[in-house]
């Protein structure tokens, strides 16, 4: 289920080790890629937001209205908690206000966003954006987006533990990775993960 206070203050946590302000696309650009690693690691999202595919990558669709504030799709007390930690500086930046609530975070929840930090901050939100088409979660849909003119599409969280092929790989040469750098993770643990969930996930159906 959804966590809106874990998804603030990862946003906010994001923003406070970047000179507390940042493009919002970027910030959900390295908010995706600390969910990435933290599923194929540990089973789960840090904030469980429903994914949806759009042609400039992966996108939390319930973080996007809440930084968009989309009027009445945000509920009152969603759109006040966001609001004493978070605000715009103009309309494409968001300034955090307020120290983040470290008791909403798990020690791999701040691993997490660490890891995006560390691989993923040096580059803007088009950057990112481009990076986030490596993946397969994103490129196997790539022809809905490019070809057939989808605007969006759902993404399966099962794919967030698969790796990229030569040209998702081709993709981060491009950005001077010389590997994956999701390769961190055992890949023997990555699989028990993947297989774990899809179990559950077949248990809830």
């Amino acid at each position: 289920m959804y966590d809106y206070k874990k998804a603030v203050q990862a946003l906010n946590y994001l923003l406070r080790k970047s000179g507390n302000k940042m493009n919002y696309m970027k910030a959900i650009k390295l908010l995706y890629f600390a969910e990435r690693f933290h599923i194929r690691k540990y089973r789960r999202l840090i904030c469980h937001a429903e994914y949806i595919g759009m042609k400039l990558g992966p996108v939390q669709s319930e973080v996007k209205d809440i930084i968009s504030i989309k009027g009445d799709l945000i509920p009152k007390e969603e759109k006040s908690y966001y609001n004493k930690f978070i605000k715009k500086s103009n309309n494409y930046t968001i300034k955090s206000i307020k120290e983040f609530d470290e008791d909403e975070f798990s020690e791999s929840d701040i691993e997490s966003l660490n890891f995006a930090l560390k691989y993923f901050s040096i580059f803007n939100e088009f950057q990112l954006a481009e990076i986030t088409h490596a993946y397969p979660e994103w490129s196997k849909y790539r022809d809905l987006i490019e070809k057939a003119g989808r605007s969006r599409f759902d993404m399966d969280i099962l794919d967030f533990f698969e790796d990229p092929n030569d040209n998702g790989l081709n993709i981060l040469k491009r950005f001077s990775f010389s590997e994956d750098p999701y390769n961190k993770i055992n890949k023997n643990k990555v699989k028990g993960n993947k297989e774990f969930l899809q179990d559950e996930l077949m248990s809830i159906f």
